[in-house]
């Protein structure tokens, strides 16, 4: 038996053509104007497949957070998680990004089944298989176990606000141990606990944006760039901002118009692709994890491609699809690891698109 995939993209732009479903499910919504105290959930942008904390609209140096995770940092936008025991593990990580920071994250999406969440090398890969698109808001609720549970207290782990101010132990209430130490740069979440002065201990949920472990109203505790994932904060307090909605259905055609003169002839268009082939590559079929890879003839592009797995109709369905993506211009690949363990053996097929651009 075999599962087949066919992610199509357009010369080396990773424009999915599947995109537009999935990030309905999942996606945060873009923020606009400050309208006063957010109350709901805060989760991180992702571009590159990095996770944009400072919300200045790349990921990179800037966004790093001491455990943001459960105990686990984010570095340079990379998840920590090389000793996470499981999904949502949430466990401390080495201290740098490598290739074994490798894991899952299972969020809530409003589905039963949720959206599960590929890291690999420590990058946000895919959700459900697909390529995360930039722009992508994260969940903002994460339960591995109940995984259509929007509820923060019953969460492995999640980040909300409540009248501004954010609910760090995620217990459902702003209460005296609402703190957290940096966790966006030098960003502080103040209150008791964290070992901040015990003038913190009055301010429990608040945001100390320059991370001077105090609240002062003079506008250095305050931003209106969205310095708080994406969020402005005005003297600690997260401020709310509106949520684009997701498009509504197409309204029925107009009558159509008179016909318009001729226009002017225009200049010719670039040359369009040619020599449009299918190239193939299949891995030996074993029951160790496989990266294959599908390379394009010299001259030519990858346009999309796409997987195929073969095996037993059992092996097939423990089998995980990390990532499928143009690894290069002339090259798609796929990583397939065993989601649970198995000595059947399996094999991957990779298929890549191609043409003269």
């Amino acid at each position: 038996m075999s599962r087949k995939v066919l992610i199509l993209a357009r010369l080396g732009l990773a424009t999915m053509l599947v995109t537009a479903v999935l990030v309905v499910s999942y996606l945060g919504g873009s923020r606009t104007a400050t309208a006063g105290p957010l109350s709901g959930g805060l989760s991180p942008t992702i571009y590159g497949h990095l996770a944009d904390l400072n919300g200045d609209g790349v990921a990179g140096a800037a966004d790093d957070s001491g455990a943001f995770y459960g105990d686990t940092a984010i570095i340079n936008g990379a998840l920590d998680c090389d000793a996470w025991a499981g999904n949502n593990g949430g466990q401390p990580g080495g201290g740098t990004i490598t290739a074994l920071d490798d894991c899952t994250l299972v969020g809530y999406d409003g589905t039963a089944d949720g959206v599960t969440i590929a890291v690999v090398d420590g990058a946000f890969a895919t959700a459900d298989g697909v390529a995360i698109p930039d722009g992508t808001a994260l969940p903002t609720v994460f339960n591995a176990t109940d995984k259509d549970n929007p509820g923060v207290v019953a969460s492995d782990f999640a980040w909300s606000t409540i009248d501004g101010l954010v609910d760090s132990n995620g217990n459902g209430a702003i209460t005296g141990d609402d703190c957290s130490v940096q966790i966006i740069g030098a960003v502080n979440i103040l209150g008791s606990g964290c070992g901040f002065p015990p003038s913190a201990d009055a301010h429990p949920g608040l945001v100390d944006v320059n991370g001077n472990s105090d609240i002062t109203t003079n506008g250095d505790d305050s931003c209106v760039d969205g310095c708080f994932l994406g969020y402005d904060v005005i003297d600690g307090v997260v401020q709310e901002g509106a949520v684009v909605g997701a498009v509504g259905p197409q309204g029925p055609a107009g009558p159509a118009g008179p016909q318009g003169s001729p226009g002017p002839q225009g200049s010719p268009g670039p040359a369009g692709v040619s020599g449009l082939v299918t190239v193939s590559s299949t891995s030996a079929s074993d029951s160790s994890a496989k990266t294959e890879t599908a390379t394009c003839a010299t001259g030519k592009k990858v346009l999309g491609g796409g997987y195929s797995l073969g095996g037993s109709g059992g092996v097939v369905k423990k089998l995980v699809v990390k990532s499928s993506y143009a690894s290069a211009v002339d090259t798609w690949s796929v990583r397939v690891v065993e989601g649970t363990s198995t000595s059947d053996s399996w094999s991957v097929t990779v298929r890549a698109e191609c043409a003269t651009a």
